[in-house]
């Protein structure tokens, strides 16, 4: 490659590695999405009955989108206390102070993220794979100067 392109192609390869990076963090999550969502409502149900919740009361709080759920337990939020408000649920004091704490929502959603992130690894070790596959078969590359 001529010495005055070198610049201008180390550009666009390190453009083309950022869009994939961000490219392959959207596909990841949207994966750990959507292998979550179906097991998120018994995951949060089921921890809500252990912490005392009757389980019409757990159904009545469980009206949480699961992208909704991902991101407030990443960012450290429990959104129980707003469901709690926004469904004018009556919940013994002792019983609401245990659900509200922040650690609570993030262990309840655990196994339901865990499924999702082991569909999200899973897809990518086969990826991972098949780019080893593709590459073995390629065969070397000879460079002529």
């Amino acid at each position: 490659m001529p010495s005055n392109l070198r610049s201008t192609a180390s550009g666009v390869r390190a453009s083309l590695q950022n869009i994939g990076t961000l490219m392959s963090f959207a596909i990841f999550m949207t994966l750990i999405v959507i292998g979550s969502s179906a097991a998120l409502a018994p995951s949060i149900r089921s921890a809500l009955i252990g912490a005392g919740l009757t389980a019409q009361q757990a159904d009545e709080l469980l009206a949480i989108p699961p992208a909704f759920a991902l991101f407030a337990a990443f960012l450290g939020y429990n959104p129980i206390a707003t469901l709690a408000k926004m469904t004018g649920a009556s919940i013994q004091p002792a019983i609401y102070a245990k659900i509200t704490e922040p650690q609570f929502f993030a262990s309840a959603i655990a196994p339901a993220m865990g499924l999702g992130f082991n569909y999200a690894y899973h897809l990518a070790a086969a990826l991972a794979l098949m780019a080893a596959l593709l590459s073995y078969f390629r065969g070397r590359e000879i460079f002529i100067e």
